[in-house]
């Protein structure tokens, strides 16, 4: 019985390796890239680049309950932008215009009736920021993943 069981746990692993390799490369890693690198933030390409009164949100999703991130404006609590139908375990990108006297934005991580706000972080301009929701739907700044 424990033959069989640790084979399909054998062949479900190198399937998952094989057919989904962005999972399982991510899978006990604690390698977490920061926006700076070019695969990731794609600043080599002037074509990214957020529009000049904007900043691009790099949303790496790790829950499975997360569905939607509302990005709020700390100084107001303004609701700015909503990054909808984030897909488990890949990067949701989105260019987020500034609103009149913000200067630091939070994260409202929801889905599944549950939500969960993030720590303030101060943004620029044409800055990429960078977060990943957890599978707690904590919100973690600075960090992203280099599958898209």
């Amino acid at each position: 019985m424990y033959k069989y069981v640790m084979l399909l746990s054998i062949i479900g692993f190198m399937g998952c390796a094989v057919f989904n390799p962005g999972v399982c490369n991510r899978i006990g890693s604690d390698r977490y890239p920061e926006c700076s690198d070019p695969e990731i933030s794609e600043n080599f390409n002037e074509t990214s680049i957020a529009p000049r009164n904007s900043f691009r949100l790099n949303v790496y999703n790790s829950s499975w309950n997360a569905s939607r991130v509302q990005i709020h404006c700390s100084e107001t609590g303004r609701r700015m932008d909503t990054m909808t139908s984030l897909i488990f375990s890949k990067n949701t990108r989105k260019n987020i215009r500034f609103d009149a006297g913000c200067s630091s934005i939070y994260l409202v991580a929801a889905g599944h009736g549950e939500t969960r706000r993030s720590m303030d972080r101060t943004v620029l301009a044409r800055e990429d920021v960078c977060a990943e929701v957890t599978q707690t739907m904590d919100v973690i700044w600075g960090v992203c993943s280099t599958r898209t």
